[in-house]
């Protein structure tokens, strides 16, 4: 635990026992008991007053408030309203801490949770007035509901700050990742790709067989889209650049679409909207340009052994594809992979051989992911595969084919014979729930029965 943290922890734990001590454990029981019958209530008037502000749309929906959250701040309401022991305390601050972690992960705006704490408050006062108690007792009751509420909040609000100054600093770490003139160079790559792909698609929209509704490749699902929407980024966090070409990919998916429907006997239009596509991926290859001369040089901050991802960007990550998915109602979907009895691999052949298989695992996982993807060295002999845009459904033919790759894979560690690796994995996709930890606490479930099962498999986690 940080240093930070120890001093939080002390100096709330001051305040709450000085809390305790101006009241009765009598007060306190009362002031539970009285609102202990509206606690649903109470969740249900915080929730909506977040959910009616600007800025919660795609972050909270009804259905995610009544199956989750409102039974979570029911409890949480009762929790408040409790005198507690020196190690129960100790629990409880930890529990408050974590909730403004959460807070940070999901990208909670502090408005939107003040909107809902100055509601809880306005409910915990009108449940006491209206009860026929003295205007004393009222006064006692509310004072100490509301320094515990605010107590709790603010302690929240430590954690929550804290968590984004640190992913804040991750951020601008990933950015880091490539020099300036490797992203000048994938910009370049992605530039010949943009004409590559306008070239194939003009080709099928010129077939004279081409029926309505034919499925033509879209520019968002090329390599420059996925690149764009997923990475772009990370590396670039304030260029307009970024946000022109990403204007431009759905400008470029909606002319397509409708020349598909525009009749080939019509020249006149079918051509002009041919030139107007043309002049749209002309336009892209313009901007990817000027983002080459915006790049910065950057330091290396990958995997030394195996040159992937860090795993201490994966929250920046997981905290951008979150909200890219929310916003635009996609999904993504996590691999977690474990090399099975990778400790016999050290202990037969020493640890040198298995930083080879390491090495070497982490290029056949790289080796057919698509330009929006992500892999990670999630630690020791795990990784991760974040797949972009990508649903449930269509996972099982990349997990299978991935499982081959390995299994079919000779492992050069300098030996007489080349080894054979296999490799258990768990899945779980993001389904819209704000708090990415729980993609990947489903996928991590998802791995433990893959490997209880007989490993070298995967395992697509199911919630029910």
């Amino acid at each position: 635990m940080s240093t930070n943290t120890e001093l939080i922890r002390e100096i709330y734990t001051s305040h709450f026992n000085e809390i305790y001590q101006r009241c009765t454990p009598e007060l306190m029981m009362d002031l539970n008991s009285k609102l202990e019958p509206f606690r649903e209530q109470i969740s249900v008037e915080f929730y909506q007053a977040m959910i009616t502000v600007k800025g919660s749309e795609g972050l909270l929906t009804n259905q995610l408030v009544q199956e989750r959250l409102q039974t979570a701040l029911s409890q949480w309401v009762k929790d408040l309203f409790i005198m507690r022991n020196i190690d129960e305390l100790e629990v409880y601050i930890d529990y408050q801490l974590n909730i403004g972690q959460v807070h940070a992960r999901i990208n909670l705006a502090p408005h939107l949770f003040n909107c809902g704490v100055r509601v809880l408050k306005q409910q915990v006062n009108y449940i006491l007035r209206k009860d026929e108690i003295s205007l004393k007792e009222y006064n006692s009751l509310s004072t100490l509901a509301m320094m515990l509420i605010d107590l709790s909040t603010s302690l929240m609000n430590e954690s929550f700050f804290g968590d984004i100054v640190v992913g804040e600093r991750k951020s601008q770490s990933l950015q880091m990742q490539m020099s300036g003139s490797e992203l000048a160079l994938k910009c370049e790559q992605l530039r010949a790709e943009t004409f590559s792909w306008f070239t194939r698609v003009l080709g099928i929209l010129r077939e004279n067989n081409i029926v309505k509704g034919q499925s033509v490749p879209l520019c968002s699902h090329s390599e420059v889209g996925l690149w764009i929407n997923h990475k772009a980024t990370l590396f670039f966090p304030s260029s307009t650049h970024v946000k022109q070409i990403q204007d431009k990919l759905i400008v470029i998916d909606e002319l397509i679409n409708r020349i598909v429907e525009i009749e080939q006997s019509d020249t006149v239009k079918f051509n002009s909207a041919l030139n107007a596509l043309e002049a749209e991926v002309k336009s892209i290859s313009s901007i990817l340009s000027g983002l080459a001369e915006q790049s910065t040089s950057m330091d290396s901050g990958r995997d030394p052994l195996t040159r992937l991802f860090n795993r201490r960007y994966l929250e920046t990550v997981l905290q951008k594809e979150s909200h890219f998915c929310m916003i635009h109602n996609k999904s993504y979907v996590l691999l977690l992979l474990d090399i099975d009895h990778f400790k016999q691999v050290n202990d037969t052949y020493g640890h040198d051989a298995g930083d080879r298989v390491l090495e070497q695992m982490g290029e056949l996982l790289s080796h057919d992911i698509h330009a929006g993807d992500f892999v990670f060295r999630y630690g020791g002999e795990e990784f991760l595969i974040l797949l972009a845009d990508m649903k449930l459904e269509f996972v099982s033919n990349i997990a299978e084919k991935l499982l081959n790759t390995v299994r079919n894979h000779e492992f050069n560690i300098d030996r007489n014979e080349p080894l054979n690796c296999r490799i258990s994995i768990g899945i779980a996709s993001h389904q819209g729930q704000p708090d990415y930890n729980r993609v990947i606490t489903n996928a991590d479930i998802a791995l433990y029965k893959a490997k209880e099962s007989g490993r070298d498999k995967y395992v697509i986690f199911n919630e029910h």
